[in-house]
Formats: structure tokens, sequence, C-alpha cells
């Protein structure tokens, strides 16, 4: 009997050993895959954070790209719109160069043809009964256009540089004044009046400006040439336009 009842203990004791070692092995199994699955969780959580923050980064490298497009694109534009402005500019700056360059061509035609060299200002001998004159005398000019010395002063310097004017007005030809100023008034010394062949038509002349700065410039004049017996031929006649004291003038009279 005493042995029956030890034999029910011994199997109650290895049955409660058996059990006991399952337990165990299926809470380290359970745990074992609890850490498993946190590890894989991680492990996910980590690639999903990386695939963002290389989401991120691609859509933050776009957004600057765009920001950065849009950068150049304004430049662009912006120095478009320079070059748009400054090409203006300059198309108006040369237009107004041209329409002073004309003026004073115009003016310089008019002074060597109609005052110092192919002709002179119309004068007058005050003693005689008709108004003819020799030639020889000192006369009153009779001009509606000049009437007074300053008149003609203005004209002159309003074409051309100090130095050309001083030279015009008082040492013409190294030979001293054609205009004499008498009491603010013009007269002519007729002894030098003396005339000359002329062929060159500057009617309808071209114009080219070459060198533009802004105190001087280039000036390129097309005229027509007819020699007696000869075919007329277009020839160029250079000078140089100066700024004086701000005013665009004429280096020296040309013809």
């Amino acid at each position: 009997m005493l042995k029956k009842f030890l034999h029910i203990g011994l199997m109650c004791l290895i049955l409660t050993m058996v059990f006991a070692a399952c337990s165990n092995n299926k809470t380290e199994s359970v745990e074992k895959e609890i850490t498993t699955q946190k590890g894989d969780n991680n492990e996910v959580k980590s690639q999903q954070i990386e695939v963002q923050d290389n989401i991120l980064k691609t859509e933050k490298s776009n957004i600057e790209e765009m920001a950065l497009s849009k950068s150049r694109l304004q430049k662009d534009d912006e120095i478009e719109q320079l070059e748009k402005v400054d090409t203006q500019e300059k198309a108006v700056i040369n237009r107004e160069i041209e329409k002073v360059a004309c003026a004073l061509i115009d003016h310089n035609v008019e002074a060597f043809s109609k005052i110092f060299y192919l002709d002179s200002l119309p004068f007058y001998d005050p003693e005689s009964e008709d108004g003819s004159v020799l030639l020889g005398g000192i006369f009153p000019v009779k001009s509606d256009i000049y009437k007074t010395f300053s008149d003609l002063e203005k004209f002159v310097h309003s074409t051309y540089i100090n130095e050309e004017c001083n030279m015009l007005l008082y040492n013409l030809r190294n030979n001293g004044p054609l205009y004499l100023n008498q009491e603010g008034m013009i007269y002519v010394d007729s002894s030098k009046i003396g005339g000359v062949g002329y062929y060159k038509d500057w009617t309808n002349y071209k114009l080219d400006i070459l060198n533009l700065t802004d105190n001087s410039a280039d000036l390129k004049i097309y005229i027509k040439d007819q020699p007696p017996e000869s075919e007329v031929k277009e020839i160029e006649i250079n000078v140089k336009m100066i700024k004086e004291e701000d005013v665009w003038l004429l280096e020296k009279m040309v013809y």
C-alpha cells in the first residue's frame, strides 16, 4: 500500500516537472516571438522612416530646384527686359546724336558756302548811288540773319569748337579776319574774298556716326562730287564731333 502511494506521488512530481518545463519553453518561445516581432516592427519602422526621409529629401530637392528655376527665369526675364530697355535707350541716344550731328553739318555747309569760303555775307557801299561796290575795300554787311557781329559770333560758336572759331573769326586761312567788328556791326574786308571752283554736292548727304563716346564721335559724311568733264562719284568727308562745355560741336570746318 505504501509503495502504491509512493508511486503515485512520484508520478505527480514528474508530471509537475514536465508541465513546468513545457510552460517555461512556451514562455521563452512567446518572449522570443515577441522580441522578434518587436525587432521586425523596429526594422519596418526604420525602413518607413528612411523611405519618408528620402521622399522628403526628394520633395525638398524638387522644391529647391523649382525655386532655382523660377529664380533663373526671373533673372533671365529681368536681363532680357534690361537688354530691351538698354537697346531702346541706345536707339533714342543714337537718334538724338544723329539730329545734333545733322544740324551741325547743315551749319557747316552754310558757313563754308555763304559766309567764309565759297561766298561771303552780302555787303554794300553806302557811298555808292546804286549800292554797287568795287572789291578791295571794307564795307558794311547787309544781312537779315546776321545783323550784328555778335550774331555772327553766336552762329560760329554754336557750330565749331573754340579753337576753330578763333581761326574763322580772327585769322581766316592765316590771313587775318575776313569780318571786322566796328561798333558792334559787321564789316567785311572785300580784298580777302575770292571765288573758287567747287563741284561737291551736299544735297541729300548720308551720315555714319562711329566710335561714339560721352565726349566725342567720328562723323563719316557721304556726298557727291562731279568735277568738270567727270562722272559723278560718291566721296566721303570725315570730321570729329566733340563735346565742349557740355555742347556737341564740330572740330573743324569741312568742305
